[in-house]
């Protein structure tokens, strides 16, 4: 968004803390980019990043971020990041709202993600991109590919369930570690 000419964003986040957590990480990315990469800021609150791409010229582009019983009607977005649709208190109306807004057309996006939260809209989304019901892309990604998730192995013995999704998914005694401390917690 910040080098693309009139191109709007939206991210929608399930509820006001996040929604302000992924704003502020948006303004650091901004505030972090090189001088020379960085586009100019117009305008900057609690909600929205609008940048003059061409320094004057009125080719604005911006990024809104928001919770998921906020308004999104009357806009268009090139690109979208819903985050934790499984949390969303009414994600039915929100999406039906957010999805109106952008177009199918090249170049655009929409990332709809979660963790997951029983049975409900998002796993219902989940399972008819699986099917190919729909035209978002299902991709998972599971705990073990963040190597932060280990702790230091104690020596305990490995249960035989242990063992088989340590050679399935070339998992480390250490994240085995992690894992029972995660479920025991």
């Amino acid at each position: 968004t910040m080098y693309q000419h009139n191109t709007d964003s939206i991210i929608i986040a399930h509820d006001t803390t996040a929604s302000s957590n992924i704003y502020n990480m948006t303004k650091l990315y901004v505030n972090e980019t090189p001088d020379i990469l960085r586009p100019q800021q117009k305008y900057s609150n609690a909600k929205l990043l609008t940048f003059d791409n061409d320094k004057g010229n009125g080719m604005k582009s911006s990024i809104r971020v928001g919770v998921a019983n906020d308004s999104t009607r009357g806009q268009t977005y090139r690109y979208a990041h819903l985050s934790e649709v499984a949390f969303w208190d009414h994600p039915e109306t929100a999406m039906l709202s957010i999805l109106q807004c952008i177009p199918n057309e090249k170049d655009t996006i929409c990332i709809v993600e979660s963790t997951a939260n029983g049975f409900n809209y998002f796993y219902e989304l989940w399972d008819k991109a699986v099917k190919g019901e729909n035209d978002f892309t299902p991709i998972f990604f599971p705990w073990y590919l963040d190597k932060s998730y280990a702790m230091p192995y104690s020596g305990f013995v490995l249960t035989p369930y242990e063992e088989e999704i340590k050679e399935k998914y070339n998992l480390s005694n250490e994240q085995l570690s992690w894992r029972r401390w995660a479920i025991k917690n």
